[in-house]
């Protein structure tokens, strides 16, 4: 069951109030302490969903260059291939 695309941009939380402010539309923020590949901090996130690979990446592309002019603290961009996601 392919579930589609994931990306997340990731961000220091030292500024969370203005990244959440900044969040654009159709993606949604939240925050995390302890990222398990950035380690042990606190951490807030962007995230969006699509079914095609071309639209979420010029997506992220878009939201990247939103940040930059925002001068959000950004850490980090991925996108993740979504094989299987049940939730119980």
């Amino acid at each position: 069951m392919d579930r589609g695309y994931e990306c997340h941009l990731t961000f220091d939380a030292e500024q969370a109030s203005l990244v959440e402010a900044s969040c654009p539309y159709g993606w949604t923020f939240s925050r995390i302490e302890g990222d398990p590949a950035l380690g042990q901090r606190l951490y807030c996130y962007w995230t969006a969903w699509h079914g095609s690979h071309g639209v979420i990446s010029d997506e992220m592309a878009v939201a990247i260059s939103l940040a930059k002019r925002n001068g959000l603290p950004l850490v980090r961009a991925k996108i993740e291939h979504i094989i299987y996601d049940q939730r119980y």
